[in-house]
């Protein structure tokens, strides 16, 4: 949990989602929290998000990308979109049109410094 809040947070000061899997994998995980995410289907975070919010409260930063990206019918694996499309036979490809839900989601959290993205390094 604390794995993928983190990256939800990151996306919403501003850094690129399909950055962030990449320096996850980079570090020797086999699946960034989008990628990880995407294969789980996208409805469980948001099922589970009460849970969290009864255990953690203030506690946690919780982000609206996943329910926006369900609400723009991308649930992942299950439906062949999510973060990234799925074709069958081949390997999960980053989907650069649901930069526009990452977008919304950044205006509704509005917590990037001066309205600015982060600049963070990959290390």
């Amino acid at each position: 949990f604390p794995y993928t809040q983190g990256a939800h947070m990151l996306v919403n000061l501003g850094v690129d989602l399909f950055r962030v899997d990449s320096v996850i994998n980079s570090f020797g995980f086999p699946l960034g929290p989008f990628q990880l995410g995407g294969l789980a289907g996208h409805g469980i975070g948001v099922a589970v998000k009460d849970l969290y919010d009864k255990a953690y409260g203030d506690r946690m930063f919780w982000s609206p990308l996943t329910e926006l990206l369900l609400k723009s019918g991308r649930n992942g694996k299950i439906n062949g979109r999510g973060y990234y499309v799925y074709e069958k036979g081949s390997k999960p490809k980053p989907d650069s049109s649901v930069l526009s839900v990452v977008e919304e989601s950044r205006k509704l959290t509005s917590i990037m410094p001066g309205g600015k993205p982060i600049s963070v390094t990959d290390k």
